[in-house]
């Protein structure tokens, strides 16, 4: 059992708002929209109310947003700092501790009662043994325990694994979208308020063409990616022209992808080879936005094809990558079976294949980071809405394909084709309306200095604009999802 000295020193050392009565050294960087909406939800929870598990892989800022709920319960739901704790229990000397044993020594230590709970933040929960267990046994004496539970885990495996589910709410964070990215620092997307992706694309007035300001962005986007490469620095802070910050940014990123395969994802799926899944990510990497050949890694891995496929499973699970399936039917029944493989943060194939900004920059390797880009933004509004949207790639034989068909509900869908510049081929737009004629008009090329046109046949769009469409349709798939009353499974 921890000492009241123990309690006491964790307090001071992770949760310094109690003694300072002030939240002065929390700094900005979660995006706000996610911040109040989650203080919002746990600010009216109840002792009913299921316990909150935040998701994401490393990085992505899942410390730093729970900082930033603490600040937003005191500052707007005026939740005293002294009622709120932070820690860790992945490091000393919480590691190995039940969840309940934490639970009780800290209820005890402050206190607690219905009127006034305890707001405990649990880091890494998932390195707790039993913790599902153990928030099962919490949320059952829950008219005992006057206390509220926040708590994240870099594990959606661990997580989808647990057989508790239905005692918290599961929310999962993602690197940050362009949209994000460039909030208050470039142009606002001109795009009027809509229920569908499809008429927010279809609200770009023509003419809309990126600012210089915004390319400008965009490239930089394209090297630092959307994750935190230092424990409280983001991305933007970083200069692409020292190449000692790149080298850094690419050895922070390196061990956290060492982290995930030889650590999350071994512990958590019993892999018995953790480096062959090192291996794997380095060449994923390799094929960044090309189709998955099973046969080949299983021969380069000297892996069966089942445990190919279990691995990339794990991988996304971790929320490392992901994979779009091919929605064209007719074509080659190879090619129909392979998904495209794709990272959720694009600068993370980069840094495992330690790519210098000036390479990454070159035309053959941009082109595929803004696929990567446009295609993580789009899988995001896939998961905000939890429902109802799917975004596949189509490819009907090696000369015909499109990036990206996006499909949202009763909508239309929609068909995107990435490109650098005007000159970007359309022959698969062209089969692709040939074979389907239901997209015409509703498929376009997307490429940075692209000058929307809505058209009857092939449209144009400007990437910049784009990405902030559906950024901005991935937070509003979240607000409406926030407002639902449908528990479990919420997204970020």
């Amino acid at each position: 059992m921890l000492t009241a000295e123990e309690l006491e020193d964790i307090i001071r050392v992770h949760s310094p708002w109690v003694a300072s009565n002030s939240t002065d050294h929390i700094g900005s960087g979660a995006p706000r929209h996610i911040t109040q909406g989650l203080a919002e939800r746990i600010a009216h929870s109840t002792s009913d109310t299921p316990h909150l598990v935040i998701i994401g892989s490393r990085r992505v800022g899942k410390t730093m947003l729970m900082h930033h709920i603490i600040r937003e319960l005191h500052q707007s739901h005026g939740v005293p700092l002294r009622r709120m704790l932070y820690m860790t229990l992945d490091k000393p000397p919480l590691d190995g501790k039940s969840v309940v044993d934490i639970v009780d020594a800290f209820t005890e230590h402050s206190v607690t009662s219905s009127d006034n709970p305890l707001y405990l933040f649990l880091d890494e929960i998932s390195s707790s043994k039993d913790w599902s267990k153990r928030l099962k046994n919490i949320y059952d004496a829950r008219h005992h325990y006057h206390v509220r539970i926040v708590s994240s885990s870099s594990s959606a495996l661990e997580l989808s694994r647990a057989d508790e589910i239905g005692r918290w709410d599961s929310v999962y964070v993602f690197p940050r979208m362009f949209h994000e990215y460039v909030s208050g620092r470039a142009s606002a997307a001109s795009i009027e308020p809509s229920i569908s992706l499809f008429e927010r694309i279809q609200r770009i007035p023509d003419g809309t063409a990126s600012s210089s300001g915004d390319i400008e962005l965009l490239d930089k986007y394209i090297v630092t990616g959307g994750l935190y490469w230092q424990v409280a620095q983001a991305n933007d802070a970083l200069d692409i022209d020292d190449p000692f910050a790149v080298a850094n940014m690419h050895a922070q990123l390196g061990k956290m992808v060492a982290r995930i395969t030889k650590q999350d994802i071994a512990a958590s799926a019993g892999v018995r080879d953790p480096i062959k899944l090192s291996d794997m990510v380095y060449r994923l990497a390799f094929k960044l936005c090309s189709l998955i050949s099973y046969n080949n890694l299983s021969n380069d891995l000297s892996l069966a094809r089942d445990t190919v496929r279990a691995y990339i499973n794990h991988l996304n699970e971790a929320l490392l990558t992901f994979t779009l399936r091919n929605s064209a039917a007719g074509g080659s029944r190879e090619i129909s079976k392979q998904p495209k493989i794709y990272f959720w943060d694009v600068a993370v194939p980069s840094a495992v294949r330690n790519r210098a900004p000036s390479v990454v920059l070159q035309p053959e390797h941009k082109s595929l980071a803004l696929e990567n880009i446009a295609a993580a933004a789009l899988n995001r509004i896939a998961l905000q809405a939890y429902a109802g949207v799917s975004v596949t790639h189509w490819r009907y034989d090696k000369d015909n394909e499109v990036d990206l068909i996006y499909k949202e509900g009763d909508h239309p869908a929609l068909a995107f084709e990435i490109g650098l510049d005007a000159g970007h081929p359309l022959a698969g737009l062209e089969t692709l309306i040939e074979k389907k004629p239901e997209f015409k008009g509703n498929a376009y090329l997307v490429t940075p200095n692209s000058t929307t046109a809505h058209r009857d046949h092939i449209g144009r769009l400007p990437l910049t604009e784009f990405l902030k469409a559906a950024g901005q349709h991935a937070d509003f798939k979240t607000q409406l999802f926030e407002q639902s009353p449908i528990a479990g499974g919420r997204r970020e």
